[in-house]
């Protein structure tokens, strides 16, 4: 009699489930579900095809609410952005990008600027020093480079936590500015 209780209970909870809403496809999840503290979704409840993109962005100092040309940018902007996004990417011989969604929206916006970013990756390999994939701990993945006599490191993650290690900022002709601690947490209320 055990399994014809079991499933007659699971019927039960799998109709109540119903009444609430709750599409239910196979029987034995109501059990799960039953078990259940907390159940997570975004504020409409819906699901979503887990693709990003850029639309706005804070572009050397200034906040554009469209991604702007790459035309409008410094060409330095240009180059460290397509950098910093190329260099952590991995190709996948394919149309499409896979991976982080941050990651293939910001490979889409370099699409969009004509930047191919294997190119990138090939032109840039001799001055790659070390990578560091993303990690919960830092929050950011980052990739360091030998420019000249000097290393940069390119960071992308939470714009939080990026915003913390920075100590100087591009400006809109592409000349390197400070960044000081009222800058930076102007930036962080506003912007962030």
């Amino acid at each position: 009699g055990l399994p014809l209780a079991v499933t007659i209970s699971l019927a039960y909870s799998m109709r109540k489930m119903m009444k609430d809403n709750n599409f239910v496809r196979v029987l034995a999840a109501c059990e799960t579900m039953g078990g259940a503290t907390a159940i997570c979704s975004d504020k409409t409840g819906t699901l979503t095809e887990n693709r990003m993109t850029v639309v706005k962005g804070w572009f050397c100092g200034a906040m554009h609410d469209d991604v702007p040309a790459p035309e409008a940018l410094p060409q330095e902007a240009v180059q460290a952005l397509g950098i910093n996004v190329a260099m952590t990417s991995k190709p996948d011989g394919k149309t499409e990008f896979q991976g982080n969604r941050t990651e293939c929206a910001l490979l889409v916006m370099l699409k969009r600027w004509a930047m191919d970013y294997r190119t990138l990756q090939q032109e840039q390999k001799a001055a790659l020093f070390q990578l560091f994939g993303f990690s919960s701990e830092r929050k950011m993945s980052s990739c360091v480079m030998r420019a000249d006599t000097k290393y940069v490191v390119y960071n992308k993650g939470a714009a939080e936590w990026v915003l913390r290690k920075c100590t100087t900022q591009m400006g809109a002709q592409g000349q390197v500015l400070p960044l000081d601690e009222a800058q930076r947490q102007d930036l962080a209320d506003n912007v962030v």
